[in-house]
């Protein structure tokens, strides 16, 4: 279900579908488990508060 989403022009057809990013093979992302995996990987960093 993931290999097809390492090409950039198929990763360019993902949607959100009902607040969850969605592929067009039908794959939906686990947001925790997408946000773990990112902060386990270093990949998160803090955003700046808007003023």
């Amino acid at each position: 279900m993931l290999e097809p989403l390492k090409d950039p022009s198929y990763f360019r057809r993902v949607f959100v579908e009902n607040g969850v990013p969605t592929g067009p093979n039908g794959f939906d992302w686990d947001l925790i488990a997408l946000h773990d995996e990112m902060d386990a990987a270093g990949l998160l960093r803090p955003v700046e508060a808007a003023e």
